[in-house]
């Protein structure tokens, strides 16, 4: 009789210590490895280790990443990382751990100088190979070709106004779910997704830099009498016709897949339905389109005359030129962006979906918690 107590004690221990090492192993999934504000090391794709700090924690298909912010580099470089891309404390590999010194930046930045250098020859030697490339359209392939490259020129953005355009991506392309604070057991019904939206109507929109540039340009001719009154009319219709280009192209080609629930919003929204476009959206939104503008100005070549062309060709190109140094030398006053979390309404349908199917795992485990 002993003995069988005995068995029947071993086993109920063994049960008991199944049972908490399950409870310790669903603990630890539910839980991140690294928290905010700790210091961890990052590999990158150079065979390096970069240190860097935690500033937020998310759950993304079952898995837990990080957004890192590297030390000693700009925040447009912050990146959201897999937990087993996280070293914690570099002892492993510390001989490639990155030093962050004058002679390592400036060979990183011959580097990057020399991957662009490179890629313009790879460019140009193909141009050179395809001098009469056609496109589709026929005989206006050359003109359209012509009005590309001009286009391309005056539209093309300095490298301050490109950090703007690639920080906006990062803000609002961020994917996974994250928790409202810093308990992480919490329903993840109530997540929300990493990822913010811009807040609309902008603080300083589209339509108040375009009018700010007629006035501009009108004092600036004003020296002149006889020509300020055409030049107050050629600005007035680059505005419009930019306004109008705007209007067209933002739901076809200037939303990112992760604004389009927020785009329905607005325009189901009755404060802002007899508003235009560029009276709701900020001015990253005007980076975007310069990007663009090339493509689209491609479409009105086959139409215009020749004579058309170039007079459109002098106008545009001043017009442009003048409103991207506008742009450059006016950041602070004209990019005011504020984002927010997206409300309910915003949510794409994937993000949805990801929060309903994670809050029926979260069901199932504590179902099963309860059982046991």
């Amino acid at each position: 009789m002993s003995g069988g107590d005995d068995d029947d004690d071993s086993s109920m221990m063994s049960s008991s210590l199944l049972t908490a090492e399950d409870d310790a192993d669903e603990a630890e999934e539910n839980t991140p490895k690294f928290h905010p504000d700790e210091k961890v090391f990052v590999p990158e794709s150079d065979g390096l280790l970069y240190e860097a700090v935690i500033k937020k924690t998310a759950l993304s298909n079952g898995s837990w990443k990080y957004l890192v912010h590297y030390l000693g580099w700009n925040s447009r470089w912050d990146n959201w990382i897999k937990q087993e891309d996280v070293d914690g404390d570099g002892k492993d590999h510390s001989p490639k751990i990155f030093k962050d010194t004058p002679e390592t930046r400036r060979a990183m930045a011959q580097q990057k100088e020399e991957q662009q250098k490179e890629a313009k020859r790879k460019r140009e030697a193909e141009e050179k190979a395809n001098p009469n490339k056609k496109h589709h359209g026929g005989d206006s392939s050359s003109s359209s070709s012509a009005v590309s490259n001009w286009a391309m020129d005056c539209c093309e953005l300095p490298f301050t106004l490109q950090t703007i355009l690639v920080e906006d991506r990062e803000r609002v392309m961020r994917l996974g779910l994250e928790a409202p604070h810093t308990q992480y057991d919490c329903d993840v019904r109530r997540w929300t997704p990493t990822r913010d939206v811009h807040h609309l109507p902008a603080t300083v929109t589209i339509h108040h830099v375009l009018q700010h540039y007629i006035k501009i340009s009108s004092s600036s001719s004003a020296a002149n009498a006889s020509d300020s009154s055409s030049s107050s009319s050629s600005a007035k219709a680059f505005v419009k016709e930019l306004s109008d280009i705007f209007e067209e192209a933002l739901p076809v080609c200037l939303l990112y897949h992760t604004e389009r629930a927020q785009f329905q919003a607005v325009k189901a929204d009755p404060a802002l339905q007899t508003k235009k476009l560029v009276e709701i959206y900020g001015n990253d939104f005007l980076l975007r389109l310069c990007t663009r503008l090339p493509v689209l100005l491609m479409e009105e070549a086959a139409a215009a005359t020749a004579s058309r062309q170039q007079q459109r060709k002098k106008e545009f190109s001043m017009h442009m030129t003048q409103l991207i140094q506008l742009l450059q030398k006016n950041r602070s006053a004209c990019f005011k962006t504020k984002y927010r979390p997206p409300r309910e309404e915003e949510l794409n349908q994937w993000e949805i979906a990801l929060r309903t199917g994670a809050a029926k795992q979260q069901k199932r485990q504590q179902q099963l918690t309860a059982q046991k």
